[in-house]
C-alpha cells in the first residue's frame, strides 16, 4: 500500500510506502500510476492524467550513473541503460529510460 502526498490543486507530488508513522491525512492506494507521478492528479479517489509541460532544456547529469541505476534529474525518474558521466547529456531513449515510481520501488523491493 502507498500513501500519496497531494498538493492543494490535487497534483501528486510524491508517494511512499505506508509506514506506521505515515500521516493519516495522506490518501492510501494499492497501485501507483504509470510514468512520471507528477503528471497525475488524484481527484475523487481516482487518478487523472494531467501532464506538466515539458521545458526545453539541455538536461545534464549531476552525478555519475552506472547502467541499471535509478536516478532523478529535474524532478523525473530515469533508469540508466548505459553509464552516464557527470555533465553528460541525459537523453531518454538513448542512455536512459523514464521509469515510474512504482517500477523503481518494485526494483528496490526485489533487491532486498
Amino acid at each position: 500500500m502507498y500513501a500519496l502526498n497531494i498538493a492543494e490543486n490535487n497534483r501528486i507530488l510524491s508517494a511512499c510506502v505506508v509506514l506506521p508513522t505515515t500521516p493519516a491525512s495522506m490518501p492510501r492506494v494499492d497501485a501507483l500510476p504509470e510514468g512520471d507521478i507528477n503528471n497525475w492528479m488524484f481527484v475523487d479517489n481516482q487518478y487523472v492524467y494531467d501532464p506538466l509541460p515539458k521545458p526545453d532544456t539541455d538536461l545534464r547529469a549531476s552525478a555519475n550513473y552506472e547502467a541499471g541505476t535509478v536516478f532523478t534529474e529535474d524532478g523525473n525518474l530515469y533508469l540508466a541503460t548505459e553509464s552516464i558521466s557527470t555533465h553528460e547529456r541525459i537523453i531518454p531513449g538513448s542512455n536512459c529510460e523514464p521509469i515510474s515510481l512504482a517500477d523503481a520501488l518494485n526494483a528496490l523491493n526485489k533487491e532486498e
